[in-house]
């Protein structure tokens, strides 16, 4: 015997253990959810970017839409770039026939949906290595060509100014002198839309942060300053 089953939600949908918004740099967080009544049926989840004006600000705080008329059209795929920015998550239940009791059961067809975002990574200012004493000191010119090393992530930061004196490593880039003088080493990002300066770089002691017109950092400058060596 079929019969009417009634309605069913979709409950219990969350991204992850918290539903917390993660940074493009961590792992992302897999949706799950469950259909109400105890009514088992396959959800299945697809994605679409969406632009967050769209929402109020207690959809914005809960992250779950309540007006769906504004999202239900959207380009819903069954992946997504994975880039910073803000998406919809839609969970789908299909309906269909359930077997409950010796009966089936006719469910209809239900969607939900779950804003998310993705946040731009925070990068820290590259590591510049300055030795002091010893063979390798690079603070004092010493007649021959000194180095310096600095570390950072080099698939995230580049070099954008140092003259042509430098190579780029696995780890970062080697710096080289010719003479005493203060070095202006510069570096910015390579994707800036997945990728931010940390913010506390702006009050740094010793580094100088470029911003653009919406007062975000896209470059930073550290030196490296080679004293000229004193007569004994």
């Amino acid at each position: 015997v079929t019969v009417e089953g009634g309605s069913v939600k979709i409950i219990d949908f969350k991204l992850g253990e918290d539903s917390v918004d993660w940074a493009y740099d961590e792992p992302s967080k897999q949706p799950t959810a469950r259909l109400s009544n105890g009514v088992e049926g396959v959800i299945t989840f697809s994605y679409a970017p969406v632009d967050v004006t769209l929402f109020t600000e207690n959809e914005l705080l809960t992250r779950l839409i309540t007006d769906t008329s504004k999202v239900a059209n959207l380009d819903y795929r069954s992946t997504y770039t994975g880039d910073a920015g803000w998406y919809i998550v839609k969970a789908s239940y299909a309906g269909g026939s359930v077997p409950v009791g010796g009966e089936i059961k006719e469910y209809p067809a239900t969607d939900a949906y779950r804003l998310f975002r993705i946040k731009q990574a925070v990068v820290d200012l590259p590591a510049l290595e300055l030795v002091t004493e010893g063979e390798n000191r690079n603070t004092v010119y010493s007649g021959k060509e000194l180095s310096a090393t600095v570390t950072y992530n080099t698939q995230v930061v580049y070099v954008s100014a140092f003259g042509e004196n430098y190579a780029t490593t696995n780890t970062g880039s080697v710096l080289h002198a010719t003479n005493a003088g203060d070095y202006e080493i510069t570096f910015a990002l390579r994707t800036p839309s997945n990728y931010v300066w940390n913010a506390a770089l702006e009050t740094t002691e010793g580094v100088t942060v470029t911003k653009n017109a919406a007062g975000v950092i896209t470059s930073v400058t550290i030196e490296w300053s080679v004293q000229q060596a004193q007569d004994n």
